[in-house]
């Protein structure tokens, strides 16, 4: 269901609290502060044989992704008996190497299946899914649960994770907030695409000023001649084609070591450059 955003329902709250967080803040008096166990509903159905009629799904920084299996990237188990059901609306949680793994929550807008070592999980009609989302990346973009951490790898355990406390306004506040997320983040999500594509487009153009530059110099007007490699095309007529050893100082070159003989020690901030010799054509 698409979300609407009221500009009235965002007023200012007329008491605040000290959340007892500092990097909380304060909070609405009117917000409760609830254990997860309360909140979420914890989803383990497995697709077992019948994973053909289900859609793989990851979870990535840019939230839950279809996997395209017919042009598959990365590596994939030879059965997916293992993996588990996610539907439209479930949270999924990543609750291990959590200190490591770039993004651990995402909010799947599809029905499919993913890697069983996930968490998946629902809420009931009380609460808000994007609202709960949002909260929980807030949470993972910083890694504030660290004090939920245990063992080497950073795993967050099923326990400690449904005995902590969300702080969760009521129904049509969190609605609310999720429609003016939803809204500016999109805009912000529009905005970074723009500029991706400026900053793309400007790389281009870079790379065009520099091959005309060192291919056909700075006079358009210049009189041209065929250079004899394919990839310059032509060239000023008064320019020489050269070997690229006849460039070179005397004795600037030397040869080897070569291969597994040359070791990150040998390299050094100011000296020799090292060149592949048959892409020189020396």
């Amino acid at each position: 269901m698409e979300l609407t955003f009221n500009k009235k329902l965002i007023t200012k709250y007329p008491e605040l609290v000290d959340s007892g967080i500092d990097w909380l803040g304060e909070i609405p008096r009117h917000w409760e502060l609830l254990a997860n166990k309360h909140i979420f509903k914890l989803k383990k159905n497995q697709v077992g044989k019948n994973s053909s009629k289900y859609t793989l799904l990851s979870l990535t920084l840019n939230g839950v992704i279809k996997r395209d299996m017919e042009n598959p990237q990365g590596k994939f188990p030879a059965e997916f008996d293992t993996y588990q059901e996610v539907h439209s609306g479930d949270i999924i949680f990543c609750l291990f190497d959590v200190e490591e793994t770039p993004r651990c929550v995402g909010l799947s807008d599809y029905n499919g299946m993913i890697t069983g070592a996930y968490t998946v999980l629902e809420t009931n009609d009380k609460f808000n899914q994007r609202f709960l989302y949002y909260f929980y990346l807030n949470l993972d973009n910083d890694k504030r649960l660290r004090p939920l951490y245990t063992g080497l790898r950073n795993t967050i355990s099923k326990d400690n994770f449904f005995a902590f406390k969300s702080f969760v306004p009521p129904l049509h506040e969190q609605t609310a907030i999720a429609a003016f997320l939803d809204k500016k983040t999109a805009l912000i999500d529009q905005a970074i695409e723009i500029k991706q594509k400026q900053i793309e487009l400007l790389k281009e153009r870079k790379q065009i000023i520099i091959q005309k530059a060192v291919t056909r110099g700075l006079n358009p007007n210049v009189k041209m001649k065929d250079s004899g490699v394919e990839w310059i095309g032509e060239i000023p007529e008064h320019w020489e084609v050269n070997k690229f050893k006849k460039l070179l100082k005397k004795n600037g070159l030397i040869r080897g070591p070569f291969g597994s003989a040359l070791q990150t020690s040998f390299f050094t901030e100011r000296g020799y450059k090292v060149y592949e010799k048959k892409k020189c054509n020396i």
